[in-house]
């Protein structure tokens, strides 16, 4: 478990596609805009209150993956050990 929370933290701090960097900031300033929408009080419909929350759920997970996303310059061999293989005690 702490080697795969090491991966993660290395790829928050690594750098980013240019793609990556803007779609994540796209993401991000839409959900905040849904995020706002749900919190005035504007008396919408019970379906459209869902459908802003899927929404701003779903800005909030494209950009935490665009963010996750780096540029690798690695070899193939240098990728394989990486990601450690999965423990056959928990399958």
């Amino acid at each position: 478990m702490n080697k795969l929370i090491e991966i993660i933290l290395k790829r928050l701090k690594s750098d980013s596609p240019e793609l990556f960097k803007k779609t994540g900031n796209y993401a991000f300033w839409l959900g905040i805009a849904a995020t706002l929408l749900l919190m005035l009080p504007l008396n919408l419909p019970g379906w459209a209150v869902s459908l802003i929350t899927l929404f701003a759920g779903l800005t909030t997970g494209v950009a935490g993956t665009s963010r996750l996303t780096v540029n690798d310059k690695s070899t193939p061999d240098e990728k394989k050990d990486k990601i450690p293989p999965p423990d056959k005690t928990l399958l």
